[in-house]
């Protein structure tokens, strides 16, 4: 082989180790500077954080809890007291002495007090609207009389005459007339005279019995039961005897009605449940109501002065005594209490 050709491949093998030397430097520093640029940074110091555990929510746990407040309790209102009925004022009748005889009660939980003491029946008395006077049935003369006396018993005056009955005497409210049932001819009739005894007005004419009359309070009607239907009504008339209006139309007994101080009801006694019961309604009749609703008799119902409370008599402890209810019929109170019969009732209508 010729010199030259071996001089000339020679230079050739150094030039390509001097190329193959030359790129082994560029990658070694190629690689070093690429360590460097991706090696990791070291890990940043994290703050130390406490964790507190939860506080205990069983019942017995002591940690502090955010207390709802309790609620401020609005206080009740306080009740406004229903003043006791009094029943000093009221008389009635008792045949505790022996006979029906007329009695106060003056003051509330003492003795009745004897208006009458004679040997005959002494009934249905009535309080004349100023307090003054009191009217009443007697048997004394013989024959069923009204008569008159003052507040204390003393006065006693009869103002009919007649050999029929006379009873039932009902004062009008400004105290000039009394208006009553007399039984003149066939059958008892509603009359009315002055306080006097004068000035006789036959106030019905109807075949049956007209009994228990009672004024309104503005004296322009008077209400009264009668049979002339074949059973005992309640039914309105003027003072005068005109306009008549029946209130009551069933097959039982309706009486002893009463007229309230307001003028707007009506309380009188019935048998229509099976027993005599106290009954109200309004004047024109509607809205009945049974106050008593007891299986005993209740009877001869009369308001209190005031409107609030009825006296009746009821035989409920065994015997007949008197009692008050409200006019709603709660609150019953029981006023006598003897062996003895205790009825009629009438309270004084001054308060």
């Amino acid at each position: 082989m010729p010199l030259s050709h071996n001089l000339s491949s020679r230079l050739q093998e150094i030039d390509q180790a001097e190329r193959d030397v030359i790129c082994l430097l560029l990658l070694f520093t190629l690689l070093m500077v690429s360590g460097c640029a991706f090696s990791p940074a070291p890990p940043i110091a994290q703050p130390e954080v406490t964790v507190n555990p939860l506080p205990d929510s069983s019942p017995t746990s002591a940690a502090t809890r955010l207390t709802q407040p309790s609620p401020t309790p609005i206080p009740s209102p306080t009740p406004i007291p229903i003043p006791e009925p009094d029943p000093g004022g009221i008389i009635f009748v008792s045949d505790r002495d022996g006979d029906d005889e007329v009695y106060l009660v003056d003051e509330p939980g003492k003795d009745p007090i004897p208006l009458t003491q004679n040997e005959a029946s002494d009934v249905l008395p009535t309080w004349s609207p100023d307090g003054e006077m009191v009217a009443f049935t007697s048997t004394r003369d013989g024959s069923h009389e009204v008569y008159i006396m003052n507040a204390d018993g003393s006065g006693q005056t009869r103002l009919t005459n007649n050999e029929g009955y006379d009873g039932y005497p009902a004062w009008s409210p400004d105290g000039e007339k009394i208006a009553f049932a007399s039984h003149r001819g066939e059958n008892l009739e509603i009359y009315v005279m002055a306080a006097d005894g004068s000035d006789l007005t036959r106030l019905t004419n109807a075949s049956g019995q007209d009994a228990f009359p009672s004024w309104s309070p503005d004296g322009e009607k008077i209400v009264f039961a009668s049979d002339r239907d074949g059973d005992f009504e309640i039914y309105i008339m003027n003072s005068d005897g005109g306009g008549l209006v029946q209130l009551t139309d069933n097959l039982v007994v309706d009486e002893c009605p009463d007229w309230s101080p307001d003028g707007k009801r009506i309380v009188f006694q019935t048998s229509r449940d099976g027993n005599h019961e106290i009954y109200i309604m309004n004047v024109d009749g509607s809205v009945l109501v049974n106050l008593s609703d007891d299986p005993a008799y209740d009877g001869y119902p009369e308001w209190s002065p005031d409107g609030e409370w009825i006296v009746f008599q009821s035989d409920r402890s065994g015997d007949h005594e008197l009692y008050i209810m409200g006019a709603d019929g709660t609150g019953l109170i029981q006023v006598t209490d003897d062996p003895a019969r205790d009825g009629f009732p009438d309270w004084l209508a001054v308060e």
